[in-house]
């Protein structure tokens, strides 16, 4: 593998790192929106979107 290809690479995680943690503090924020109205399947649901994020990076 090239440099420039793993630079590109590191990159990319330190982008999706970033868009993680923005998922998570969105994720936080609609789980309490969702929790306040009682809609907690959608809550799960948001739960389960941050672990597979989470297990892909």
């Amino acid at each position: 593998m090239r440099g420039g290809q793993k630079q590109r690479n590191a990159r990319k995680l330190k982008f999706l790192r970033l868009l993680i943690r923005i998922f998570v503090l969105v994720n936080h924020f609609f789980c309490f929106l969702i929790f306040s109205n009682s809609g907690v399947v959608a809550c799960l649901y948001f739960y389960f979107l941050f672990l597979l994020f989470k297990f892909l990076g």
